[in-house]
Parts: structure tokens; sequence; C-alpha cells
């Protein structure tokens, strides 16, 4: 990765939020292939569909510093259109 090529802490954080970042997509992955398998609107799914959206929150917009923000992510898929909004706003 980036710290093996290049010396520093910058580059030792910087590599660490990739893999941070790479177990986070993979973990959104496993979530919504669970999704595809449940049935019905019941609490399983609603689980699932808040863990991704909290997963997302996180992938995304982790590190905002505005005063205030919306992001809103939207992701269809043959089974399941996910709609993902997160309003941020600076105390």
């Amino acid at each position: 990765m980036l710290a093996t090529i290049l010396k520093g802490d910058r580059a030792v954080k910087t590599t660490l939020s990739i893999i941070e970042t790479y177990a986070q997509v993979r973990e959104l992955a496993r979530t919504m292939e669970a999704l595809q398998g449940v049935k019905d609107g019941g609490a399983q799914q609603q689980t699932l569909l808040h863990r991704t959206g909290e997963i997302l929150a996180n992938v995304v917009s982790e590190n905002l510093t505005t005063e205030s923000s919306e992001t809103e992510i939207e992701l269809n898929f043959a089974i399941v259109k996910i709609r993902h909004k997160v309003i941020r706003k600076r105390p």
C-alpha cells in the first residue's frame, strides 16, 4: 500500500483509512446480500436497512467539516431500492 512506498505518518494514516474503508465496503456488500434473502418487511429487514444506512454514512460523509450538509444516496438493485439521507448540522 501507500505506506510501503512512502514513509511517514501521513502515509500510514492514509493506508489505515483505505483498509478501514475497504472493510466497511465489504460489510456493506454482505449486508446487501443478506437483504436480498429477506422476505416481507419484518424486523430483520428493517435492521439490515438501518445498518446499510449507517455504513453508507460512515463511508461517504465521515469527515465533513461544513456548517450544514445534506447527503442523499439512492441505490437501485433488481430486488430492492435503498434511499439514505443524512443531514448533519454543526453544533
